[in-house]
């Protein structure tokens, strides 16, 4: 989810959707596009203290200051950010009544923090679980309260290429990792329903799927090449059943090799499936941001696809070719006169 036009300016946003829907990461990836630092506080973990300040004996006046926290003086010198606070209805009332002055007039102890710092919170409804308490109607009235709704197919476009930021993770191969995410991807733009399955708490004590978890099964399918021998691991990660359907259908794809097919695009006929096109698609997308030359034969397959009458899956493919940061300073060798209604609807032409 873009927050950038859901924020307004000195009013608090809080998030509301089940967990796992990617509130965290929508909040994150919007700091990283507006060059905000985000400062997160678990505010169930916290004290009363932690908000209203620690007081300190003040031998010069003879008084008792209220010292701020650490998190609050970070702020302070970055002169700018965002205030976070996940999970919020986890936070006994104590503690809630303590975020009052925060939330509103941005005020920790004694210290105000600058105007630029924008407050933003997450929670997860209350309905199935005990460990969430139902917020104080003073605290809800500091919000402007944004309900986070899942589009599947803005998922299915930015995951492969992670919203423009993928994590550095140690032996974490970013190359190899791409592919993996397109696949996953690929199998969600064939099942939506999968992307998000809320499971019955009586029922299930274990993975489920979801945005998160997804990831995690991206992640899992770098442990072997063979993707049947990974059903008990991508199990772990979204359930049985949603694993048994991937698994089922990724090994059922038959696909061409994506970097075969980008050398030589008009040896292979399109697959016969349109679950199966967008695959190979979305591989050769993968395979197309390794480098400039890549590059230049995905777009070819791009325009392929156009010509051949496939604007919904050129239209994602193109806008997964052009995000990256790194393809700014590459030089496209290849026409997209194929291309010209696709690059309309993205605003690239009048």
């Amino acid at each position: 989810m873009n927050l950038d036009n859901r924020i307004v300016p000195g009013v608090a946003t809080l998030l509301w959707g089940p967990p796992g829907i990617g509130k965290t990461a929508s909040v994150y990836a919007y700091g990283l596009r507006n060059n905000l630092p985000v400062v997160t506080i678990i505010a169930s973990i916290r004290e009363p203290s932690d908000f209203l300040g620690l007081p300190v004996i003040n031998r010069e006046t003879n008084s008792v200051d209220m010292c701020p926290p650490g998190w609050a003086k970070q702020l302070v010198e970055y002169g700018k950010g965002v205030l976070f606070f996940d999970e919020i209805n986890t936070a006994p009332k104590a503690v809630q009544d303590a975020l009052f002055r925060v939330v509103l007039e941005r005020v920790v102890g004694e210290l105000e923090l600058p105007r630029t710092v924008k407050v933003i919170a997450a929670a997860n409804p209350i309905q199935g679980s005990i460990q969430r308490w139902r917020l104080d109607p003073a605290l809800r009235a500091r919000f402007k309260h944004v309900r986070v709704q899942l589009d599947p197919r803005e998922w299915i476009q930015e995951f492969p290429n992670y919203w423009g930021n993928p994590p550095s993770e140690p032996d974490l191969d970013e190359e190899k990792w791409r592919p993996k995410r397109a696949l996953v991807a690929s199998f969600i733009h064939r099942r939506p329903d999968l992307l998000l399955k809320t499971p019955d708490d009586e029922v299930n004590d274990y993975g489920w799927p979801c945005p998160r978890t997804w990831d995690y099964v991206s992640r899992t399918l770098l442990l072997h090449d063979r993707i049947t021998e990974l059903a008990e691991d991508v199990a772990d990660c979204v359930g049985e059943g949603a694993a048994h359907e991937f698994i089922h259908w990724a090994a059922n794809l038959d696909l061409p090799d994506p970097i075969d097919f980008m050398e030589n695009p008009r040896k292979y006929a399109w697959p016969d499936r349109g679950d199966k096109v967008y695959a190979l698609l979305s591989a050769v997308v993968a395979h197309g941001l390794e480098n400039e030359t890549r590059w230049n034969q995905a777009w070819e397959v791009v325009v392929r696809a156009a010509e051949e009458n496939m604007p919904d899956i050129a239209l994602i493919a193109a806008r997964q070719l052009r995000t990256p940061e790194k393809t700014r300073n590459w030089e496209r060798r290849v026409s997209l006169k194929a291309l010209a209604p696709i690059l309309r609807e993205m605003g690239e032409l009048p």
